[in-house]
């Protein structure tokens, strides 16, 4: 299949998945707030949802919202710091302003297809810095590592104080014995084992191994293998441990200052800005295009914990993700995948006077 074809395919799937739980969302909203509007004794007319999210959205506190897009890009210094952290085991002393700008185009490609953004981030930084691929994409997969570690550890903080209303949530919308009964998890798991002793024998092969396929493979693994390890050989620890907390302490305050926009959720305080911050992080972490509908749903489900209305959640997940995700990521991204090709002229140029 035309490759070209196969990702414009991959955008549709993926869009249309996220574009239908946003609608399904929108639907059954559209009709709770129809009903409550006429018991108001409005006509039918003047009782629409859209109508209301455009109200919101007009009427929300946008010093709040600038500082917010401030602080998200606050964020994406610290990954690009952090990334030039792990690129330098490697030998490769990297470019701060390409790194931020690659991580940027990731977002925006993130925006088509889900996942997309983390090759195509590897691979803009690999060319203008003249590195393999493979190291550098080894590196992006352990930078998403130390994410989901972080995630951990923010559920962890969250525990204490958050499992009277969490675990109340979870009894009255949530079932999981009946995933975690059986033995359905088997077969995957065999097929895991039974695949990755097939490639450990094929390698093991002296006659495969000698083979100009095996070698680039053996090459690619090697590379990736050094990209991902970099973590075990930073300069300087404590200041990778400062980037990552610095990172996910701004994504908790985009999440947290939103309340402040928004008069429905500005009684809200730090630790519902944490449980909130946690459900759209979960939401995000589906693959649908930056999280479109899933995202949206969490943080409903979210404040529903306390007692925010679910039309009142909608409006308020509509402001934060659109004005990150569709603003910030779709300016920036655009702004990087233009400029990123003319600072590397200048930039070369310069070198070579």
């Amino acid at each position: 299949m035309n490759p070209r074809l196969k990702q414009l395919l991959q955008f549709i799937l993926f869009a249309s998945v996220g574009a239908i739980i946003l609608y399904l969302l929108y639907q059954s909203q559209s009709t709770k707030y129809v009903e409550e509007c006429l018991t108001l004794g409005k006509a039918k007319e003047d009782c629409s949802l859209l109508d209301k999210i455009i109200e919101d959205f007009q009427s929300a506190n946008w010093y709040w919202i600038l500082l917010i897009l401030c602080i998200y890009m606050l964020s994406n210094v610290f990954r690009a710091w952090r990334w030039q952290m792990l690129l330098e085991p490697l030998g490769h002393k990297a470019n701060f302003w390409n790194a931020l700008m690659a991580i940027m185009i990731g977002y925006f490609a993130n925006l088509g297809i889900p996942r997309l953004g983390e090759i195509m981030r590897a691979g803009i930084f690999a060319k203008y810095e003249h590195i393999g691929v493979e190291k550098v994409i080894g590196t992006v997969v352990t930078d998403r590592i130390i994410d989901v570690i972080s995630l951990a550890v923010f559920l962890l903080v969250t525990a204490p104080f958050s499992y009277g209303p969490v675990s109340q949530y979870l009894r009255e919308n949530l079932s999981l014995g009946q995933y975690l009964t059986g033995d359905w998890w088997l077969f995957p798991l065999l097929m895991i084992i039974l695949v990755g002793a097939g490639i450990f024998m094929l390698l093991r092969s002296q006659s495969v191994r000698q083979s100009t396929i095996a070698k680039k493979l053996i090459s690619l693994i090697s590379g990736f293998k050094d990209g991902a390890l970099s973590v075990f050989s930073l300069a300087s620890p404590g200041k990778f441990i400062v980037y990552t907390i610095g990172i996910w302490t701004c994504y908790y305050l985009m999440t947290y200052l939103t309340f402040y926009s928004f008069e429905p959720t500005s009684h809200l305080g730090p630790q519902e800005g944490l449980i909130t911050f946690i459900f759209g992080t979960l939401g995000i972490l589906f693959p649908s295009p930056g999280g479109m509908g899933t995202y949206h749903l969490m943080l409903m489900e979210a404040l529903k914990i306390y007692s925010v209305s679910s039309i009142e959640g909608f409006s308020f997940a509509n402001i934060l993700y659109f004005s990150i995700q569709i603003f910030c990521n779709v300016l920036f991204g655009i702004f990087s995948l233009i400029f990123i090709s003319i600072y590397n002229q200048g930039r070369h140029a310069a070198i070579s006077r």
